[in-house]
């Protein structure tokens, strides 16, 4: 660019932060302190947002002494930004001192200290927050009453009910963040039947409702229900993610066994095969099946889900007979196979 005023250089500095670029969005802005560019909020803002990623406390220090110097901290934006900054380098006092001295708050800066508050451990203070928030006549949205159920759920406080109500009368229980956040304040709260019938009740749900209720059930030792939860999930045609789904899968499988004495049934080993599966771990596929102390059967093909094409992934390091097992596979009837090799 032949010319570059403050918005060009605030427009690149903020990519290189929403990309995770946040050193090299600080030699840019150093770069265009340099230039003698004047700078405003927003640019503000997404320096900050820099030094929280990098938790460069002291470089956010200096920020703060120059806002203050040039007015720029009693900036709405800049303000919550600040508080921000501070919660991620873990430095909850001067968040909290930051935000008490703000002039003007909104729900961003509201938010910003409940989740500031909740992410450092402090959820009773969290709670405090939210509840001020509202004294003060700033309505909470999804993020906000996501971030104090987590607060109510570390508590493990059934006071987290009544923001499940205002959640109804708001309308925001729509969003599945709010609704993934009540499954979990539920569970942790120990009311894990309440948890399973809110979580019946989502029209829409995810990876991370299907996990939140599946710890649930798990972390009050209720072994069955949680590989039958697994299996499920399973069923609905969702897609594990990566190791994590992987890992968490095979810790519940053997809780069942080591801390709760029950014995899985073929059904249940079905499920880890797919798992593994599904994340094309075919070695461990195949030594789990190995281990297995019963006779595996071809369940495994009738658990897809009717009407979804069963999908094959070869591996000859594996399988000495792919092609023969192919083969087989492609005549399930009313079934359509994809085939690919690794």
């Amino acid at each position: 660019m032949p010319e570059r005023d403050s918005i060009s250089w605030t427009t690149m500095i903020t990519g290189l932060t929403q990309n995770g670029l946040d050193r090299e969005a600080l030699v840019l802005f150093r770069k265009m302190r340099f230039e003698g560019l004047p700078i405003d909020q927003f640019t503000f803002g997404s320096i900050l947002t820099a030094c929280g990623g990098l938790q460069a406390i002291e470089e956010g220090k200096q920020l703060h002494a120059f806002m203050v110097r040039t007015y720029h901290s009693e900036n709405v934006i800049v303000g919550s930004a600040l508080v921000d900054m501070y919660s991620k380098c873990r430095n909850i006092k001067y968040a909290g001192t930051t935000f008490s001295t703000m002039p003007n708050k909104n729900i961003v800066s509201w938010t910003a200290m409940v989740v500031a508050y909740g992410q450092n451990g402090f959820s009773e203070e969290a709670v405090k927050a939210f509840c001020d928030m509202q004294r003060n006549g700033v309505d909470p949205d999804d993020f906000s009453l996501e971030s104090v159920k987590s607060s109510c759920a570390n508590l493990a406080s059934l006071e987290g009910a009544q923001f499940h109500g205002r959640a109804l009368v708001s309308g925001l229980i729509s969003f599945i963040t709010v609704s993934n956040a009540l499954v979990t304040l539920y569970a942790k709260c120990g009311s894990i039947e309440e948890s399973h019938r809110l979580f019946d009740e989502m029209s829409v749900k995810d990876e991370v409702s299907w996990t939140a209720l599946v710890s649930g059930y798990a972390q009050f030792g209720k072994a069955t229900e949680t590989i039958d939860l697994f299996e499920i999930m399973l069923r609905q045609g969702l897609q594990s993610d990566g190791l994590a789904v992987v890992d968490k899968g095979r810790f519940y499988f053997e809780s069942t066994v080591k801390e709760h004495g029950i014995t899985p049934i073929l059904d249940h080993y079905t499920c880890m095969i797919d798992l593994f599966s599904r994340s094309e771990r075919l070695v461990e596929a195949k030594d789990f099946i190995q281990k297995m102390p019963c006779t595996p059967d071809a369940f495994g093909l009738i658990f897809i889900p009717p009407g979804l094409p069963i999908r094959v992934v070869k591996n000859l390091r594996v399988c000495g007979d792919c092609h023969t097992a192919t083969k087989i596979i492609s005549k399930t009837p009313q079934r359509s196979s994809c085939k690919r090799c690794r």
